[in-house]
């Protein structure tokens, strides 16, 4: 069995239903990355895919230009809000709209890779509705309904697992250093080590 981690970063304006992507026809949720990681008892891999806006609704009006909900998930995790052509060089790119695509794509090569049934593992958010729309009857754990703390609580318990290893597109160099910034990569990391130390704790008690 492959348990494969999942993390969407993005924003959605104000009033409009985050539990929906964005399409051409209507407005919604635009991701801006998908974080995953795998791992199964023979070993593990990571990657993301980010996103932009094309063909789709543009983006909400408002203070300097946008919804202010939007401002501020702009400030929170650093993503380009409207990202261009170049923003994520050197990385696999597609337009928001195909979110339910891209999770479907990891799905499937992970399954190819590791020949095993795959198990989508989140905490809280919209991942397990997405992954359940993307890859209809597979199976999804949500570690929030598992006592899973918060991201930063785990990062910040084990500055080992955090330290400079949130990607370039989050924050400036001098803040990745110090602090656990809301990276995809990183918290798909940091869920699969709380996983592992939760596993070893069951195990020394049993």
């Amino acid at each position: 069995m492959a348990f494969l981690f999942i993390d969407v970063d993005g924003y959605c304006a104000g009033g409009v239903d985050q539990r929906r992507v964005v399409s051409p026809g209507a407005d919604g949720y635009r991701a801006r990355e998908l974080g995953w990681a795998y791992y199964t008892t023979d070993g593990h891999a990571s990657g993301g895919v980010y996103f932009r806006d094309e063909n789709v609704p543009p983006l909400a009006s408002g203070r300097k230009g946008y919804d202010p909900c939007v401002s501020y998930t702009h400030r929170l995790h650093g993503l380009p809000v409207d990202p261009g052509a170049h923003d994520f060089a050197g990385e696999v790119v597609m337009c928001a709209s195909r979110l339910l695509e891209a999770i479907r794509a990891v799905h499937d090569a992970v399954a190819h890779v590791t020949g095993s049934e795959v198990v989508f593992v989140h905490k809280g958010g919209h991942e397990g509705l997405w992954a359940g729309q993307a890859v209809p009857g597979a199976a999804a754990i949500d570690l929030g309904a598992h006592g899973c703390p918060r991201v930063d609580d785990i990062g910040r318990a084990n500055p080992g697992l955090h330290v400079g290893l949130q990607c370039e597109f989050h924050a400036p160099v001098k803040r990745r250093a110090r602090k656990v910034v809301h990276c995809p990569r990183l918290e798909v990391s940091l869920l699969a080590a709380w996983v592992a130390g939760a596993a070893d704790e069951k195990g020394a008690g049993a």
